[in-house]
């Protein structure tokens, strides 16, 4: 099943009941990775230095 995001029009399938994009031949397509991120301004200064 093809279909069109309705919100920035790009062109998607679903597989597995995921969306997938469908990129043109040649796209290189990478994969998202959430990071975690450590606000080290909030952390209490080392008292031992």
């Amino acid at each position: 099943m093809e279909l069109q995001c309705p919100n920035c029009g790009e062109r998607l399938s679903v597989s597995d009941g995921q969306f997938v994009r469908l990129a043109q031949s040649g796209t290189i397509d990478v994969n998202v990775v959430d990071v975690n991120v450590v606000d080290v301004t909030a952390l209490p200064a080392d008292e031992d230095v």
